[in-house]
Parts: C-alpha cells; structure tokens; sequence
C-alpha cells in the first residue's frame, strides 16, 4: 500500500522532532524524481536537507540497472534545487518569483520544510494576529503554485505545548486554526517508544486511518496493515515519545491554541 501526494493540493506533515516528517520529504523528492525527468524545490527553514540522505534513499527505491546507475541517482541529487529560507519575508520571495522557475525546469513538486520555524522564530505570542495574516499570505501562495501547476506542495509543521492550568499539558500542532484550514492533507507522525505511527488525519478523499510505519534505508515504510482511526481521533491523547509530554490534537481540525 502506498500513501500517495495528491497533486493541485497542499499536504502538511506534522510532528514531534525525529518523527520523520523530513524522512518523508527526502522520499518524495527521490520518487518525484525517479523517472529522470523534471526537478523538485526544497525550501530548507531549517538546515535539515541532507543529499547524502536523499542518495541513500533513491539507492534503495530504484531497482538496479538503467534506474538505479550512478549517473540516474547523481541526477536526481542534482534536480532537487534546495533553497535556504531565514525569515518570513525571504520565503515570499522565492515564492512570489517560482513561477518561470517551475516551468524552466519542469518543477514535479515542491517542499516547505518547515513552514513553522521561521514565523514562530518572527512572531511573538503578541503578535499572532499578524503572524496568522502572514501564514495566510504562504499558504495562498503555495496553494496557488499547486494548483496552477497541477503538483504537490508537501509542507512541514512542527507541535507546541498547550498548557490547560497546572500542570496539565499536553502537545498539540502549531501555528493556529487560520493555517489549519488552508490545509487540504494533514498527515500526522508518531514517534513512540517501541514503534512508529503514521496517520492521514485530514484528507478530502480518505477517513482517517493510521499505518504503522518504520525508517530505514529505503525512508519511511509501512510495517502492517492500516487501521480506521477512532471518530474521536482529534480528541485523542496520542502516546508521546519517552520522557515528552502527550501530543493530542484538539477540535474538529486538530488545534487548540493559537500558539
């Protein structure tokens, strides 16, 4: 079974740090990239690209001979065209002049990682009201390359901690309801103690279901059979990894606070 990217649409991976969500951007980029034709842009907030992951992987998933050559696997390194993003206001440029770039290069898909990092690194807790104005503003962008386009916009979130008088706290997905509606896939990334979860959490075209997953070589992979989440599954206290506190996802799309 494979999860596949959607294209015309914005999909966002969220999760705590080490759950995969870059493993999962690297893979895209190497399967986008495995027919030899087109290119993919990865806009980098965090220093986190890593070619000689993304190497390892394309290894893995293409088949030796013709697809698998040193020459195919160099290619697909070079065609994916990382741009390092310190601030809001840089990301808009390099999203406001992609378009020429997109159709120059034959562009097969484009990569956030991560949308939060920069505005939570910008915007304080007084100053959410302008930082969910500017989050509008990239995901108005970002949807609208998609889908003028017709590819996947895949896109990197990370979690926060919501503090409900106490000590009781839990985590739950960062940047605000604003962001969460401009969301068209929510796919969240588990980190557990003994296993790893996967689960597509908001999709226009599939109920909500978990797959266990591992990471190895080849990136992220299905380890059993999925399974249909609860109805309740945003209500849900989902198992932190050792020593963090819970991360649950709260409301109909998943969020609490706007912080």
């Amino acid at each position: 079974q494979k999860l596949q990217i959607a294209n015309s649409s914005m999909s966002v991976q969220v999760g705590v740090a080490g759950a995969g969500k870059t493993q999962m951007c690297l893979q895209a980029c190497a399967v986008a990239l495995s027919n030899g034709m087109g290119s993919a842009v990865y806009i980098d907030t965090e220093s986190r690209f890593s070619p000689e992951r993304l190497l390892e992987i394309a290894k893995w998933r293409l088949p030796d001979g013709v697809l698998g050559t040193p020459e195919r696997l160099a290619a697909i390194a070079n065609n994916v065209n990382v741009r390092r993003c310190n601030s809001t206001e840089q990301l808009m440029q390099i999203l406001e002049t992609l378009e020429e770039f997109i159709i120059e290069k034959n562009v097969k898909l484009i990569i956030v990682d991560s949308i939060a990092a920069i505005v939570r690194r910008e915007f304080s807790g007084q100053a959410i009201q302008n930082r969910q104005q500017q989050l509008v503003k990239e995901a108005q962008w970002l949807k609208f390359l998609a889908e003028t386009f017709n590819i996947p916009v895949v896109v990197t979130n990370q979690v926060t901690t919501k503090f409900n008088g106490g000590y009781d706290k839990h985590l739950t997905v960062a940047l605000g309801t604003s962001w969460s509606h401009c969301v068209n896939t929510r796919i969240v990334m588990e980190r557990l103690p003994d296993s790893r979860k996967l689960t597509v959490a908001k999709s226009p075209i599939a109920p909500v279901t978990s797959i266990p997953v591992t990471i190895g070589g080849p990136g992220v992979e299905q380890a059993g059979p999925s399974f249909l989440a609860d109805e309740n599954f945003w209500e849900q206290r989902i198992a932190p990894p050792p020593n963090e506190v819970p991360f649950v996802l709260d409301g109909i799309h998943g969020l609490g606070d706007l912080e």
